[in-house]
Formats: structure tokens, C-alpha cells, sequence
């Protein structure tokens, strides 16, 4: 009897060679789709850090700051004191808002800000925020101003 022992061997390699071209095959569907998972999540925004407004209390009060010669009108001067945040903020960031008022938004303060720092708003011309047509029940707001977003940190209404 003679035997052929090519058979068995030529069923073992083909075997091998059809697992081969499948493995190959799910890995490139495997890297195909993990590729475009992390090219959408940068399209899409998941990849951006957006910048959030702080997490801020603030206190205001009023004072007269003076009074005019001209009419013996008091002049009226707001505090707007940090007391608690989770950042220093940055000046730039903020401005004060008069929604009640025809006074123009004062953008963009210069200094940082932390807590206990405090923020003045007078109507006397030697101030660097002066607000001279600031009346009573107008209201007097710090906004936080981000990339894409703002936010009311405080709000005072001149008595």
C-alpha cells in the first residue's frame, strides 16, 4: 500500500493560510474604526476644553465717595468685593455692565483678582472706571467674559 503523506500536510497549510487574510482583515477594520472615533471626537469638539466661568461670591456696597460743588450732589461710589472664588480671575475677563443705563460697558479690567480683592466704581472723574451719569435704581453688574460664553458674577442696584 502506498501512501501519500502530502495530503495531510497540504490541508494543515491551507487551514493556515485562510486564518491569515481573516486576522488581517480585523485588525484593519478594528484601526480603521479607532481612527475615525478619535478624528470625530476632535471634529465634534470632545477634544477642546472649553473655558468656564469661576465659581465666584461677591459682596457690594454703596458709599458716597463725595460730594459735587457744582449742584452739593453726593457722588456715590459701589464696592464690589471678591470673597470667596476658586480661581484668581483675570481682569481682562471681566467687565461692568450698566443694562439700566446709557453708560457705556467698561471692558476688560486690568488687574487680577482673588479673594478679598475688591473692584471700585465711582462717579468721580479722577477714577480710572468713572461712571458719571450713574443714578439711582440703575443696576451695576460684573460680567465674566469667556471665549465662547459670559457670565453674571454680581449685581448692584444704586440706591
Amino acid at each position: 500500500m502506498i501512501r501519500n503523506t502530502n495530503d495531510s500536510e497540504d490541508s494543515t497549510s491551507e487551514r493556515s493560510r485562510a486564518v491569515s487574510p481573516v486576522i488581517g482583515v480585523i485588525l484593519m477594520v478594528a484601526i480603521t474604526i479607532i481612527l475615525a472615533a478619535v478624528i470625530g471626537a476632535f471634529v465634534l469638539g470632545f477634544g477642546t476644553d472649553t473655558e468656564s466661568p469661576p465659581n465666584t461670591a461677591w459682596d457690594s456696597n454703596q458709599e458716597p465717595a463725595a460730594v459735587d460743588a457744582a449742584d452739593n450732589t453726593p457722588l456715590e461710589e459701589v464696592t464690589f468685593t471678591l470673597e470667596t472664588t476658586d480661581r484668581t480671575i483675570d481682569g481682562n475677563n471681566l467687565d461692568l455692565a450698566f443694562p439700566d443705563s446709557d453708560v457705556d460697558r467698561v471692558e476688560g479690567l486690568d488687574d487680577e483678582y482673588s479673594a478679598g480683592d475688591a473692584i471700585e466704581v465711582s462717579q468721580e472723574l479722577e477714577e480710572e472706571e468713572d461712571i458719571e451719569d450713574i443714578e439711582a435704581g440703575e443696576r451695576v453688574r460684573v460680567v465674566w467674559v469667556g471665549d465662547d460664553s459670559s457670565s453674571v458674577l454680581a449685581t448692584h442696584t444704586v440706591n
